[in-house]
C-alpha cells in the first residue's frame, strides 16, 4: 500500500509541475501574441496550450482524489497493530490483513513466529514512562498471574488506563 500512496505522491507532482510548465509557456505566448497582433498560429497554440493545461489538472485532480481516498489515517491506525518480540521485547507494527492471526504473529525481521499482543501497566511506577507493554502469560502458556517486569504490578485483559489505575479499574 505505501508503494502505492509514493506512486500516487510522485504522480501528483509531475502532473503539477506539468501544469505549471503549460502556465509559463501560455503566458509567453499570449505576451508574445499581444505584441505581434494575434494571429492564427498563436491562437493555436494558446488553444493546444489551455486544452493541455486543463487535461494536466484533470490528471493531477484525479491523482489527488486517489490518493486521499487510500491515504486515511484513521483506516490506517485501524489496519496496523503493535506487537511485542518475545524474545528482544522491542515493539513491531504490522498491518492487519486478510489471514492475519493467530498468535504468534510472524515477525517481518525475522521471519519467525514470535510476535504476540500487549497490554500496558500503568500502574504508578509506569504511567511516569508513559506505560510499559507486556505480553500475557495467556498468550505465552505459562500459568499464574502476568506481573508488569518493571514495577511487579499485575496485568490482565484489558489493563486499567492511566485515569483508572489508582481507582482499581472499570
Amino acid at each position: 500500500m505505501s508503494l502505492l500512496l509514493e506512486r500516487c505522491r510522485i504522480a501528483v507532482l509531475v502532473a503539477f509541475s506539468a501544469l505549471a510548465v503549460c502556465a509559463e509557456r501560455l503566458l509567453g505566448w499570449c505576451l508574445e501574441a499581444a505584441r505581434r497582433k494575434t494571429d492564427r498560429i498563436s491562437v493555436r497554440r494558446r488553444r493546444s496550450t489551455a486544452l493541455g493545461a486543463v487535461g494536466a489538472a484533470l490528471v493531477a485532480l484525479v491523482t489527488w482524489a486517489v490518493w486521499s481516498a487510500t491515504s486515511d489515517p484513521v483506516a490506517a491506525a485501524a489496519n496496523t497493530r503493535t506487537l511485542m518480540d518475545a524474545e528482544t521485547g522491542k515493539l513491531v507494527t504490522v498491518r492487519v490483513a486478510d489471514g492475519f492471526g493467530p498468535f504468534p504473529a510472524v515477525n517481518p525481521k525475522t521471519d519467525r513466529g514470535i510476535l504476540y499482543p500487549t497490554e500496558v501497566c500503568y500502574s504508578a511506577t509506569c504511567a511516569a514512562r508513559g506505560g510499559t507493554h507486556v505480553i500475557l502469560n495467556t498468550y505465552l502458556g505459562t500459568d499464574g498471574p502476568t506481573r508488569c517486569p518493571v514495577c511487579a504490578a499485575e496485568v490482565r485483559f484489558h489493563n486499567p488506563g492511566p485515569g483508572q489505575a489508582a481507582t482499581g479499574g472499570w
